[in-house]
Parts: C-alpha cells; sequence; structure tokens
C-alpha cells in the first residue's frame, strides 16, 4: 500500500509541474551548462520555474526507484542502472543545451540533469549494500565450509 501512495505523490508531481508549466512563459535563454541555472541570479529572477524544475526533478527522482523497488534484492544490478541513467542524463542535457536542441524544453533538461545528479546518492547506497552483501555471503559460506570441515 505504501508503493501505491508514492506512486501516487509521483503521478502528482508531474501533474502539479505540468500546471505550473502552464502559468509561465518557457525559458527563452541559452546556458553554457546545465549547472550553470544554479546561479542564485538566475533563480532569483525566475522563481516559478525554478518551482517546477525542483517539482520535475524530485518526480523524475523518484520515478526509478519506484520501479526498482519491485525487484528484490539485485543491489549491484540496481547500482549499475542509476549509474548509467545518472551519466546518460547528464551527457543528454550537456549535448542538448550545447548544439541548442529543442526537442525537448530547457525546463525539462534542466530537470533532468538535477535528478540525473541526485541518482548519485541511490547509486552509492547500493553499490554499497551490494558489496556488504557479497562480502556477507563469501564470509558465511567460507565459515560454513570450514565448520565443516572441522567436524
Amino acid at each position: 500500500m505504501k508503493k501505491f501512495y508514492l506512486i501516487l505523490f509521483t503521478a502528482g508531481l508531474y501533474l502539479f509541474a505540468y500546471i505550473f508549466e502552464f502559468l509561465v512563459k518557457p525559458l527563452s535563454f541559452n546556458l553554457p551548462n546545465s549547472q550553470s541555472y544554479l546561479n542564485i541570479a538566475i533563480l532569483t529572477q525566475y522563481p516559478f520555474t525554478t518551482l517546477i524544475i525542483a517539482i520535475r526533478s524530485l518526480a523524475l527522482f523518484i520515478t526509478p526507484l519506484i520501479l526498482f523497488s519491485f525487484i528484490r534484492r539485485q543491489h549491484l544490478l540496481k547500482a549499475t542502472f542509476l549509474f548509467l541513467m545518472g551519466g546518460l542524463a547528464q551527457l543528454y542535457v550537456i549535448q542538448s543545451i550545447a548544439t541548442g536542441n529543442q526537442q525537448v524544453p530547457l525546463e525539462w533538461s534542466l530537470a533532468i540533469s538535477m535528478a540525473g545528479i541526485a541518482l548519485v546518492i541511490p547509486f552509492c547506497i547500493h553499490l554499497l549494500l551490494g558489496i556488504l552483501l557479497a562480502a556477507h555471503k563469501k564470509i558465511k559460506v567460507a565459515v560454513l565450509t570450514s565448520t565443516q570441515k572441522q567436524v
């Protein structure tokens, strides 16, 4: 039931971002890179757009975590996918901003970039869990085989 509420919450975030975006004119300036938007002058000049980007980033961050919650264990696999998703998100945004590609609006590109950066946290957690569980399993097997040899 908790996953259902989290799915509804995430869907609500996407919906709020779309509703708020309806009220604001799209960004129409060029940025050298996606992190340039985090300049305090730009953030204060476009506060409502910043809110939209933050809401959408949170939704984009939560979405893969919800999907991965249906997969039990497999922490190293999850870490690999999170690393790839975060890295590919950064590469996509860098290229789309550099080339001025307007297939995806700038607000979406910035949200994708921020969510990709935030995916570093669950990546580290799953990587650490995967390594610790693999080490625990090997130690457990080694202890069991050594006790069987003693008997």
